[in-house]
């Protein structure tokens, strides 16, 4: 079941990353305070990564 649950994280993070468009990332880029679907990404790369506390810096 774990793993399960894990491949199907992958596949949305991975979903999510490719779908959004560039000009949604672009504006976290620029304002310091994301929008929920920048942090969404941002949450996903780091995901995808297997980045455990990039999200603090």
């Amino acid at each position: 079941m774990a793993n399960t649950a894990a491949a199907d994280l992958k596949a949305l993070c991975e979903t999510v990353v490719r779908h959004t468009p560039t000009t949604t990332v672009a504006a976290f880029i620029t304002d310091q305070v994301p929008e929920p679907r920048s942090a969404l990404v941002l949450a996903c790369a780091l995901q995808l990564t297997d980045t455990d506390d990039g999200a603090r810096f």
